[in-house]
């Protein structure tokens, strides 16, 4: 018996056709939607790190400690940021990514729930420094999963929208925060970041595909890495960036406060949220060209 060939269809694609570096695709809109998702994880994150700036001198006569130990709130959050994400990032990069994004929500939220109890600068800096653990694995893991999940084609436009979550929380989180805690307390704005979190862990749960942690290629170390010319740049421009970043608005809430004592009572107070949204405004304004930028390049 004369086997047969089993005939080509060329106008259908193949099975492997579905799968993209041995990812399944999913539909424009699934994808779209997880994209979304992690956009809003970078929203709460960036929310719960950068929400003491604008509610800085309640936060301190709330646990009766001075603004300087207060502002440590902010730039202790970042130090242990810097320190702590290579590591963790490292022990975490064998974890399946949709569990390991779950995790990171999970613990903004608890950071959160504990911040909103804490009756003493310990707790108070404990709850933040979970959170500050969290964001370090979450800055190194969100943009290159939302890569993983798009085509590449697309893979610029998902990253800026990642990072977009960013603008967003600067533009009109940390304002709209800025002025609850004016007018409920400041310990009422860290249950509206509790509550953000977990309903952003509820998105992902529902959106986020079951990817496992990456192995292509190999694991250079930092010191490998570090290597580069062009990484260690970007690193030193960064850096600069970032501190002059939060040493300009850890201290302009105080700031602002004290002139509008010095002159009008309770003046600066009512315009501080304004303030903050005009200058995050302005930083926004610099991201918002990255997508196109980076498009343009990534395409050559």
């Amino acid at each position: 018996m004369t086997d047969h060939a089993i005939p080509q269809h060329h106008g259908e694609p193949a099975p492997e056709a579905a799968f993209i570096g041995n990812i399944k695709r999913r539909s424009p809109l699934a994808e779209a939607l997880a994209v979304v998702a992690l956009s809003l994880g970078t929203f709460a994150f960036v929310s719960t790190e950068l929400m003491p700036i604008g509610i800085l001198p309640q936060m301190a006569d709330g646990v009766g400690i001075s603004l300087g130990r207060a502002g440590f709130l902010v730039t202790g959050f970042a130090l242990l940021v810097a320190i702590a994400a290579t590591p963790l990032t490292a022990v975490t990069r064998c974890w399946n990514r949709k569990w390991l994004m779950l995790s990171l929500l999970f613990a903004c939220t608890l950071g959160n729930v504990l911040t909103y109890f804490a009756d003493n600068y310990a707790m108070l800096l404990a709850s933040r420094l979970i959170v500050a653990a969290a964001i370090g694995i979450f800055w190194s893991t969100a943009a290159s999963m939302a890569v993983r999940i798009v085509p590449e084609k697309h893979a610029v436009r998902a990253t800026s929208a990642v990072y977009g979550g960013l603008a967003l929380a600067s533009v009109l989180g940390i304002p709209a925060g800025t002025f609850l805690g004016n007018y409920a307390g400041w310990r009422i704005v860290f249950v509206a970041l509790a509550v953000l979190s977990f309903a952003v862990f509820i998105k992902m749960w529902l959106t986020l595909p079951n990817l496992a942690a990456s192995r292509d290629g190999k694991h250079s170390t930092v010191a490998e890495a570090w290597r580069e010319q062009p990484l260690r740049a970007a690193v030193y421009v960064t850096a600069l960036i970032m501190m002059a970043n939060f040493l300009a608005f850890t201290y302009i809430a105080p700031f602002l406060l004290q002139i509008g004592a010095s002159r009008r009572h309770g003046s600066a107070a009512c315009c501080w949220p304004m303030v903050l949204q005009v200058l995050s405004a302005i930083s926004a304004s610099g991201r918002s060209w990255h997508a196109a930028i980076g498009q343009r390049y990534w395409s050559r």
